[in-house]
């Protein structure tokens, strides 16, 4: 499965306009985002069933065939519901056969490529299973946690679903901690067990600092689409602190640019905090010269927004 860029259509917006979506949650460069596709959804669903063999309610079976439905037509997300929901909290909550949420996360990766999936997504506020389940991400095994990437890159193809990806919305978490979780603003935490859950953020970080060079390539297109917002400038510079730290790494040429760029971003968003922040962590800046025409156009851009805030450039 590679990964392509796909131009984020505008066509299906949330339902329910919140007065919060204020203009940080705009694009603040048009380019479009990096999506992992074809997914194979029809497959994933299938491998579902198989191992759920004999043991669907009828209610289920139904949620199933409507989810077919769903992946293999244009029948528009409307069928969707809270039985669906119900149906992936159990899902992605299976203990004995971790297969089962390994497809049902390939699944939902392939749904989100479609424009209406953000009519399922606003219908998740009572138990936010799949935010719930994309938190635990550092407990996952490593096939799950690549997908969780791959489902959130898919997010953000359309601008209705990246909006709803960096939404600032708080709930209980599911762990039994008092603690509130949120989709993406990052909030200091109040206290040593209370604290402000950032879910985007909590993955994006967790994926791009691991140990394992594949899932550390989906991170950087992750970070690659979440330059692509108007964030706020606290996200900008915890983003940014970590893919300082990841450039330290030997990195492939498309991880560079997607990280090069990205941080370039970041600087044209925290303007001070960012730029300082690559004078005093940055990586040696030259290792990156001559390995593309684009890595070295990234990489004056970068040097540039650097020098002229009056950081200082390893090179």
């Amino acid at each position: 499965m590679g990964d392509t860029v796909e131009n984020p259509s505008r066509a299906s917006e949330s339902p329910e306009r919140r007065p919060s979506l204020t203009p940080r949650k705009t694009r603040k460069f048009e380019d479009p985002a990096i999506c992992f596709e074809p997914i194979d959804g029809t497959s994933a669903l299938q491998v579902v069933e198989e191992r759920l063999l004999g043991k669907l309610s009828e209610e289920d079976a139904t949620c199933f065939r409507e989810f077919a439905e769903y992946i293999n037509t244009d029948c528009g997300s409307w069928s969707l519901g809270e039985f669906h929901l119900n149906l992936l909290g159990v899902l992605l909550a299976e203990r004995q056969e971790p297969r089962i949420r390994l497809a049902t996360i390939q699944f939902l990766s392939a749904c989100a490529l479609k424009d209406d999936f953000i009519l399922f997504l606003h219908q998740d506020r009572k138990n936010h299973a799949i935010l719930n389940y994309a938190y635990k991400i550092e407990r996952l095994p490593p096939d799950e946690q690549d997908a969780i990437i791959i489902l959130l890159c898919n997010l953000c193809k359309n601008n209705s679903s990246f909006d709803w990806l960096m939404y600032i919305s708080e709930w209980p978490s599911d762990d039994g901690t008092p603690a509130p979780c949120n989709n993406c603003k990052s909030v200091p935490a109040l206290s040593s067990t209370f604290l402000f859950r950032q879910v985007t953020t909590r993955a994006v970080v967790h994926a791009l600092l691991c140990d394992r060079k594949e899932t550390q390539e989906k991170a950087a297109a992750l970070m690659y689409n979440l330059a692509l917002k108007e964030l706020f400038d606290d996200q900008a510079t915890e983003y940014a602190t970590a893919l300082l730290q990841y450039l330290h790494s030997e990195l492939s040429e498309e991880a560079s640019w997607r990280a090069l760029v990205a941080l370039f971003r970041f600087c044209q968003i925290s303007y001070n905090d960012v730029p300082a922040l690559c004078g005093m962590l940055g990586p040696d800046l030259s290792k990156f010269t001559g390995m593309s025409k684009r890595v070295d156009a990234a990489l004056k851009d970068l040097q540039d927004k650097i020098a002229s805030a009056g950081g200082a450039i390893v090179s």
